[in-house]
């Protein structure tokens, strides 16, 4: 019970970093399009 219920935790926390992770990554990435223009 508490194994499963700690593997759903990782899981949450591991997609919410990775959409984080992706969404600031294209923003940082039009900031330097930006810059370098």
């Amino acid at each position: 019970m508490i194994v499963i219920f700690w593997n759903s935790y990782i899981t949450f926390w591991f997609a919410l970093t990775f959409q984080l992770i992706k969404k600031y990554s294209e923003l940082y990435n039009k900031i330097l399009i930006f810059l370098s223009k």
